[in-house]
């Protein structure tokens, strides 16, 4: 055992939203620690649409009691950063605090990058952050 090493288990699901609530509730019930679910916009060949991560988990919050919820990434470019932010705080509070909130920038589905069409500075934000010699990234981040 390597001291101060700590062993989670969990699994991810898939995002199909008539089946989450089961899906985690399976979970809980064989006692794993975390639900995860991931997001992409648009993905496979040909491209198709996938659901948001946040109001699955969401679902999976409201089916179980203690099962931690992990957004195993949110494609942060696609949200203005305080809507996501605010996403992410009601979920955390309603199902509380359970929600562990992971990021990413995405790139390995350009197709989403086309489709949805962020702005370069949504795009490039989650990289440079604030900057006040930036005009557009200043603005969304006041």
């Amino acid at each position: 055992m390597i001291e101060g090493l700590e062993l989670h288990f969990g699994a991810t699901i898939p995002d199909d939203s008539a089946e989450t609530a089961v899906q985690a509730q399976a979970m809980e019930s064989l006692g794993h620690e975390y639900v995860g679910m991931g997001e992409h916009f648009v993905r496979g060949n040909p491209p198709a649409p996938s659901h948001a991560a946040l109001p699955l988990l969401g679902v999976a919050a409201g089916a179980t009691e203690k099962i931690r919820l992990l957004s195993a990434v949110l494609l942060a470019p696609f949200y203005h950063p305080t809507v996501l932010t605010k996403m992410a705080t009601g979920l955390d509070i309603a199902s509380g605090g359970r929600l562990t909130l992971g990021l990413g920038i995405g790139g390995e589905f350009p197709v989403e990058f086309e489709a949805a069409a962020p702005t370069s500075a949504l795009r490039h934000s989650a990289d440079s952050g604030p900057s006040s010699t930036s005009p557009s990234k200043a603005a969304i981040f006041s």
